[in-house]
């Protein structure tokens, strides 16, 4: 089943009676892709006005739709939820929006409190603005992002003073960009915040540029706090350097479209459909991105991605929230030979990972025969 028939076939029962799982999970880190800012109080705002799901009207939802490809579907599976005996009683608050061009950052950050279950922190992953991709690229050179500091910012902020009037756990997550967004604060969080967070959720997220996080002391708890969940064919969340601990879960389409989640199976039992293995193309793209990244300069593989955005992204969001498209400047033959040396270097490390497994896969099959 999909997210719409899973509101309508468990809408009914609240979580006393079925408990909190990561497909709500994954509601509440999506629902962060509309634009709560237009309705619900924002973090200078306090906590005293959050806005309830059942008081949502049909009108509140449109004001919310933004450019992001995503917003329309969140929306729909908004409208089926909002008056449910499940979500009704949820409220949105706290909302932080950020788009800033001159220092490279998009970042959006809302928190639901769910009663008797926990004050959920959800931050949006890349929307349809120039900004938000360029500003992923930026963890390639600085193995940070501008919208990491603000999260942190955000959590110590929030964290204290939910904890302070709601009487339940808070859990943090996001989707994308979100999900390393979700990571990097824990980890920079000093101990008092962390013992406020009892779960840490990642869905298909953006890795880090190399393994730097795994030594920060922290690491061995934020582990057992830590939900990573991938489709079984992971193209976002196979780049970079991950956590190892991942939970991998069957997709109702093929290749990069597994990224958006509202395209991941869910079983009869109301929970993802789990595997146990990744697919071979997210192996050999993340083998090869790895050894590629590896290389070649931090500065040549920022240029290679940047060149792709600018080929691939046609709109931008203005000021006003709405979209128009970009102008760009033709690329130079100096900029056209640099992307093509850099573009043959990228495939040449995906086939040689393609080679890897395929060897692996001989072996494999030599041995069976021999038993």
């Amino acid at each position: 089943m999909d997210f719409i028939q899973y509101a309508e076939r468990f809408g009914a029962c609240d979580f006393a009676e079925k408990p909190f799982n990561n497909v709500d999970a994954a509601i509440f880190v999506m629902l962060s892709y509309l634009s709560w800012e237009k309705i619900a109080p924002t973090i200078y705002e306090g906590l005293n006005d959050a806005r309830s799901f059942a008081h949502v009207s049909d009108d509140d939802i449109k004001k919310m739709l933004n450019c992001s490809s995503l917003s329309e579907k969140a929306a729909e599976v908004f409208s089926c939820i909002r008056k449910t005996a499940r979500y009704r009683d949820v409220s949105a608050g706290c909302v932080m929006n950020i788009l800033d061009g001159e220092v490279l950052e998009q970042f959006f950050a809302v928190t639901f409190h769910i009663p008797s279950v926990c004050s959920f922190i959800s931050y949006r992953g890349t929307d349809s603005t120039m900004i938000g991709w360029r500003e992923n690229v930026s963890i390639i050179t600085k193995n940070v992002m501008v919208a990491n500091l603000d999260g942190v910012e955000y959590l110590h902020q929030v964290v204290p003073a939910v904890s302070e009037k709601n009487d339940v756990p808070v859990f943090i997550g996001g989707h994308s960009k979100g999900g390393n967004i979700s990571c990097y604060t824990y980890l920079h969080s000093p101990k008092v915040i962390r013992d406020m967070i009892e779960k840490v959720y990642s869905f298909d997220g953006l890795g880090f540029f190399n393994k730097d996080f795994m030594n920060i002391e922290c690491y061995g708890e934020f582990l057992k706090k830590f939900i990573q969940i991938l489709p079984e064919a992971s193209v976002v969340g196979a780049m970079l350097y991950t956590p190892e601990k991942r939970i991998l879960v069957k997709a109702d389409v093929k290749g990069v479209k597994q990224h958006t989640v509202f395209f991941w199976s869910i079983g009869d039992d109301g929970d993802f459909i789990y595997l146990k293995k990744r697919s071979l193309s997210s192996k050999i793209l993340h083998r090869g991105i790895k050894y590629w990244a590896g290389k070649n300069l931090a500065e040549d593989v920022a240029f290679f991605a940047y060149t792709l955005l600018d080929r691939f992204v046609k709109e931008e969001k203005n000021e006003n929230g709405s979209c128009e498209e970009i102008k760009r400047k033709k690329p130079g033959i100096k900029e056209k030979l640099k992307f093509f040396r850099i573009s043959v270097s990228f495939w040449m490390s995906i086939c040689k990972s393609a080679l890897y497994y395929s060897h692996i896969h001989a072996a494999a099959m030599l041995l069976k025969r021999k038993k």
